[in-house]
């Protein structure tokens, strides 16, 4: 039985996988973190992971980021209990999550997908390595029911952005969204965990994990 808080984290997040759907080469999105684990506060946001296509995943990303603050769902510095965390970005091609730890396999056993184009299955036997540290918990799919109208608005950007432009789209996203990585405040220099190459894009300056990782193309 959920509490109200978690309802209304859950409904959140929903909302969200709901709009993030229509963003072109999104492959899965899901929860992970405190929620997942049914151990959050109202302090709490809600961390969420997703899947991109390979070769994608910067202009997965760009878009994603503008379209969770145009909702006026994204954190922001003033603002993080009950927000949307983008906090990590994959490929369907890389799935395996990095590093190799207690904490990262503790967060992302318990991903809960709440929109899936049938990668699940496949994260979790490219992450079996988690369960050298934790048992895989029992999860139960949370999924959205997908938009006709919104699949129809993605498979055409798909479809516009696959040749030529879209290589270009996804270099100028890129080298953008590294710059701002590079450039952002929150850094504290021996600290936290920041990976942004076209594998793995997550920025973590304050993380929980004892591991301190910068790996920026």
């Amino acid at each position: 039985m959920l509490t109200k808080l978690e309802k209304k984290y859950w409904d959140k997040a929903q909302k969200a996988a709901r709009f993030l759907q229509v963003v072109p080469f999104v492959r899965l999105i899901g929860v992970n973190g405190s929620l997942a684990q049914g151990k959050i506060n109202a302090r709490s946001d809600i961390d969420i992971l997703i899947i991109a296509k390979s070769s994608r995943i910067w202009t997965c990303r760009f878009f994603s980021i503008i379209l969770m603050k145009f909702a006026g769902l994204k954190t922001s510095k003033n603002r993080t209990a009950g927000q949307i965390c983008l906090n990590r970005f994959i490929t369907d091609k890389s799935l395996c999550i990095v590093p190799y730890d207690y904490y990262h396999a503790r967060d992302h056993s318990s991903m809960v997908p709440i929109y899936d184009k049938n990668l699940y299955y496949k994260y979790k036997l490219e992450n079996r390595w988690m369960k050298q540290y934790i048992k895989w918990p029992k999860i139960t799919k949370r999924l959205i029911k997908e938009s006709k109208a919104l699949k129809k608005c993605r498979n055409f950007l798909e479809w516009f952005l696959s040749g030529s432009l879209g290589n270009w789209l996804e270099n100028l996203a890129k080298k953008y969204q590294i710059k701002k990585i590079k450039n952002n405040s929150l850094i504290i220099p021996n600290k936290g965990i920041i990976i942004a190459n076209d594998k793995t894009v997550c920025f973590h300056p304050i993380s929980k994990s004892k591991l301190v990782i910068r790996e920026i193309d």
